[in-house]
């Protein structure tokens, strides 16, 4: 772990260094701070900061870093979004230049060429500008405790409040021809089954005997699990 006030330090020189590099045409070589795969904390988390572990990986490892795509054993055209440093390593980020990345410009293809391909479902403009954010704020593996998250503790609605947090954090693994577990979560139906026999929060909060979910990241924000659990106190109503 890097102190956060040393390692504020160290990104003032590192900054100027990735965006000279990063202005070649070939990928930048970029230093060993981007290589390991153990987050860097930083303390509480900060609301216009994105963090890799909390807001990033579930994106790419739900949707991207899945079978027969760019999960570890497929490795499609080489690319490996399944870990930090694999992210760093073969997903032609350039960090602080979201536009130029090659992952960024993946995501934004349409029809045949885009990414994830179909029958999966495409990512949504607001999880691409998130990917983006992050890689413009530097695509460092920051991790932070979320203990100053600022929740709606009045609405608990399924379209507008719930199905967005799974959308995001599980739907990716959890949809088209092969879904993870052999459990789908597109639609109310099968998420209210999964709420009345006890997975959904038993696995979002990692309960004994579940498996943790969502992978390739920390647990969701605490704010996103209070949410789903005064939505399933409510009756977990489809409204």
């Amino acid at each position: 772990m890097i102190k956060k006030n040393g390692f504020t330090v160290l990104l003032g020189l590192i900054a100027p260094l990735i965006m000279v590099v990063s202005g070649c045409t070939h990928d930048p070589v970029l230093p060993d701070i981007y290589q390991s795969d153990i987050p860097i904390f930083m303390g509480n988390c900060n609301s216009d900061t994105l963090y890799y572990v909390l807001d990033v990986a579930p994106i790419l490892v739900s949707n991207c870093a899945v079978s027969n795509c760019h999960d570890a054993t497929t490795k499609e055209k080489g690319i490996d979004l399944s870990t930090y440093s694999q992210v760093m390593k073969t997903g032609g980020v350039r960090p602080f230049n979201g536009t130029a990345s090659k992952i960024i410009k993946a995501m934004r293809k349409k029809g045949e060429e885009r990414m994830p391909p179909s029958p999966a479902n495409a990512l949504s403009s607001d999880a691409i500008a998130l990917v983006e954010k992050w890689i413009d704020q530097g695509a460092y593996n920051f991790e932070c405790e979320d203990t100053n998250a600022v929740c709606d503790s009045v609405n608990f609605n399924f379209e507008a409040n719930v199905k967005p947090i799974l959308s995001k954090y599980c739907v990716g693994c959890h949809s088209g021809n092969n879904p993870g577990g052999d459990i789908y979560l597109t639609n109310y139906g099968e998420i209210k089954a999964l709420v009345d026999d006890g997975t959904l929060m038993g696995v979002i909060e990692r309960k004994d005997g579940f498996k943790e979910m969502p992978k390739g990241g920390s647990r969701l924000r605490s704010c996103y699990i209070n949410t789903l659990n005064e939505w399933i106190a409510t009756g977990a109503p489809n409204n």
